[in-house]
């Protein structure tokens, strides 16, 4: 079974993650803050990018957009 992976990018390492897992086929959920940090990332099918900026409420558990099925 494929794991889900959820990362927050927005510099160059986060970048170079995204193309790292990209390559892996692993199935990844990349937020990035700007329309230009999306520009930036690879296209592909297991990737996944969601634009805008984020609020978490306390715990960190639910997020104020919406979240991909099962993430919360």
């Amino acid at each position: 079974m494929k794991k889900t992976i959820m990362l927050f990018a927005g510099t160059t390492e986060g970048r170079r993650i995204c193309e790292f897992l990209a390559v892996k086929k692993c199935i990844t959920h990349v937020y990035v803050t700007t329309e230009y940090g999306k520009d930036l990332l690879p296209e592909q099918n297991n990737v996944h990018i969601h634009v805008g900026k984020m609020d978490i409420w306390t715990g960190g558990r639910t997020f104020t957009r919406a979240a991909p099925n099962g993430v919360r």
